[in-house]
């Protein structure tokens, strides 16, 4: 047309094209529709995909016309009626129309108007949607899909997911279902992406028992630890009841950000009307609640924290701050939409070992969001659903192609300065974790000899805060609780090999040894201190190359019970004595299943005695007054109280 030379690339494209129709000379036919587009599209690309049909005569589609309410229509009646012309029932979210319909056009026969009937407003979306397969016509509902690469990068990354829906990708207004996951660099990743026609629980549950089962390797779902979403039970809940079936490994957690900070917005409960003291109140506040999900390990002291938050929010001083009115508004947030919840997102015992790598949140499902939207190759809201499509496809195995670049590039790399070499083969994210926790270990943590087969570890020296005043960086570190843990770190026997286990859960729940294990040994760490996962050729090889493949999976099926350990690792402690009766006591206090112990240096000052109702799980003593009389820092006067709490105390309902 340009009376000039074809470029490389249209000369490339002509070529695909060429195959194409050669290989499907439906290629060559006329335009289709989007949904026979998208369709073609996948099965051309050799995509894997799932689709959800439905028969033509879907009783899906219905019209509901909705009009202003009568007290609406008399304020405003100068306006123009509204009518809004939409899919309703199971297809309520595909698509809107917003239309602004003089009054006289609605009294006048359909034959008059000028707008197309709500009914052939129907039939025209049904049509689009029809794909001529070859048992006759279909109505496409939902189509899921993953390309050969994402696959593969599920199959290494599987144990935390997260899934979560956006908008705003197609001009269809079809919500967007992605599942991600995370490398061992912590770069995010979509293993699955999925059109659907609403988010009503009957699609998640077409999601969650047949498209992903069918799209993804079971092997990998079978290592799946922890599924993250947001607080939304249409989404979660087919999850729960296919756990034992398609997901027998997992567990269930709710995003801690939807669960607070979406959820207080929605309850109305924001610090914008509060004054600036009141501000600083309500952050504090808020970090009190996120803590429930990451400074905390077991119910009771779960328990404790609450406790402690419900008796320091009560008083006057905080209340007349906060308000009263607010206050209430907190307190039956608390009640009525987390607590119920609690145990999706409170860190306990069980949930302090999963494998989870520290997630809390859907954070990196939602950078994948923000990703597919903001990218110059990604997808925009007026593209049409097969446009969405091959842009998402291709633009996820753009983005993993990169990855799969820096990966290779690390293989080679030399250990950056002040990294451990012994673990020149760990990829560099994590040997900077191991290496902090050495570290700590050296300078922060006390080791005491119980047996030969036994040690305790416990914190040698505490964080002193001396800023006290309200709205000081320190203020709210010494405000919330944390308490004191002694760490049982064991020696074990399995088949004539010796392993190091901590009490702690930082080997299940991430693959790496902990600081209590450092604190005991007489070494450095070395590459057996972490599991498969981190290695870096696992991140390059596994599920590519078959022999390293099989060595990993070899690896992975006889993960150690702990860090292997030999004699020379513990060549100090052979010669020194256990420790002492006082010694062992003074420990004994904050070993696992004892009563909540509280760090000191903070407002709530622990002291574990007896008294004639029983034992005292945890008291608190008020700091020093004498600054506070000498009004050295008056906004604590009301903020400490001497708390006692038993095993009988009044729970806030």
């Amino acid at each position: 047309r340009g009376n000039g030379l074809l470029s490389a690339n249209q000369v490339e494209h002509l070529k695909k094209l060429a195959e194409r129709v050669e290989e499907n000379p439906a290629w060559d036919d006329d335009p289709q529709n989007p949904a026979n587009e998208i369709v073609r599209y996948l099965e051309s690309e050799k995509i894997s995909h799932v689709v959800l049909y439905d028969e033509p005569d879907s009783d899906l589609f219905k019209v509901s016309a909705q009009r202003s309410s009568a007290k609406k229509r008399k304020k405003n009646s100068r306006r123009p009626l509204k009518c809004i012309r939409k899919l309703s029932a199971g297809l309520a979210g595909f698509i809107e129309e917003l239309l602004d319909i003089d009054p006289d056009e609605l009294k006048a026969p359909p034959a008059t108007r000028e707008l197309e009937s709500l009914e052939q407003y129907r039939d025209r979306v049904r049509a689009r949607m029809m794909v001529n397969g070859e048992e006759g016509k279909k109505v496409l509902l939902a189509v899921a899909w993953t390309t050969d690469m994402q696959s593969v990068m599920f199959v290494r990354f599987p144990e935390v997911v997260a899934a979560d829906t956006t908008a705003q990708t197609n001009q269809e207004k079809r919500p967007l279902f992605l599942l991600a996951a995370l490398t061992a660099d912590n770069k995010t990743f979509s293993a699955l992406s999925a059109l659907l026609p609403s988010l009503g629980r009957w699609v998640f549950d077409w999601l969650l028992r047949y498209a992903i089962p069918t799209l993804l390797p079971t092997e990998a779902l079978a290592r799946v630890d922890l599924l993250l979403t947001d607080g939304d039970e249409k989404e979660f809940g087919p999850f729960i009841e296919l756990i034992e079936q398609h997901y027998p490994n997992a567990m269930h957690g709710l995003c801690i950000w939807h669960l607070l900070d979406r959820g207080m917005i929605d309850k109305k409960i924001t610090a914008g009307s509060l004054s600036d003291k009141g501000k600083l109140l309500f952050k504090v506040l808020t970090q009190w609640m996120y803590s429930w999900s990451s400074s905390v390990e077991s119910n009771a002291e779960f328990s404790v924290s609450y406790e402690l938050f419900i008796r320091w929010i009560k008083p006057d001083e905080v209340a007349s701050e906060l308000t009263q009115s607010f206050v209430t508004k907190i307190l039956n947030f608390l009640t009525q939409n987390v607590l119920p919840l609690r145990k999706k997102w409170v860190r306990d015992e069980k949930r302090a070992r999963c494998r989870g790598f520290g997630k809390r949140g859907t954070s990196f499902a939602e950078a994948e969001n923000s990703v597919l939207k903001t990218h110059p190759l990604g997808t925009r809201p007026h593209h049409s659903a097969k446009r969405a499509v091959r842009t998402i496809a291709r633009l996820d195995q753009v983005r993993l192609r990169q990855k799969r670049k820096l990966t290779a590039a690390a293989l080679d790399e030399t250990p950056s300065e002040g990294n451990i070499p012994r673990l020149h083969d760990n990829v560099n994210l994590n040997a900077v974790k191991i290496g902090l926790e050495q570290c700590a270990a050296t300078s922060y943590f006390l080791a005491l000899k119980i047996s030969e087969s036994e040690f305790w570890v416990s914190l040698s020296e505490f964080e002193q805060f001396t800023e006290e005043r309200l709205g000081a960086p320190g203020y709210t570190a010494m405000l919330i609780p944390k308490f004191l843990h002694t760490r049982r770190v064991k020696i074990l026997e399995v088949n004539g090999s010796r392993y190091l286990l901590c009490s702690c859960g930082l080997l299940e729940s991430i693959g790496i040894a902990c600081r209590h294990i450092y604190a005991v040994l007489d070494r450095l760490p070395k590459s057996g201190d972490f599991i498969a996962r981190w290695h870096k050729k696992f991140s390059s090889y596994f599920g590519e190359c078959e022999k390293m493949t099989s060595i990993f999976r070899e690896a992975m099926a006889k993960e150690p019970p702990g860090v292997p350990i030999e004699e020379c690792d513990l060549a100090g402690w052979a010669e020194e004595e256990c420790a002492t009766a006082e010694m062992k006591a003074l420990f004994a206090k904050q070993l696992p299943g004892e009563a909540p112990v509280l760090k000191p240096f903070t407002f709530w000052r622990p002291s574990v005695c007896e008294n004639d109702n029983g034992p005292i799980h945890l008291g608190t003593e008020m700091l020093d007054t004498a600054r506070a009389e000498s009004g050295g820092c008056p906004e604590l006067s009301g903020l400490v109280r001497r708390v006692s709490l038993t095993e009988n105390s009044e729970r806030h309902e």
